[in-house]
């Protein structure tokens, strides 16, 4: 889990390992469907979450996050942001 805080530039790295390299994605946002809170954004190749947090988006949010090397099984895990 991580907390981002309303104004502040932040960024947390999901992580995944396999040969080819896994892509990222984001498969679902508790309560907001697919979309991230505004002002967030994930990288699918690097797998980085970052950005400012806009006001307004205070709340706890659960991620499910896919990482895939389109050889294998995708693997999917489940994500608490917190944004304060």
């Amino acid at each position: 889990s991580s907390t981002f805080t309303i104004g502040v530039n932040k960024s947390f790295t999901f992580a995944a390992t396999g040969k080819p390299t896994p892509a990222y994605s984001l498969i679902s946002v508790t309560g907001t469907g697919t979309s991230l809170p505004s002002g967030l954004s994930l990288n699918n190749t690097t797998g980085v979450l970052s950005g400012t947090a806009a006001i307004g988006t205070q709340g706890t949010y659960i991620l499910t996050m896919r990482a895939t090397n389109g050889l294998g099984v995708n693997v999917n895990q489940t994500f608490t942001l917190t944004v304060s």
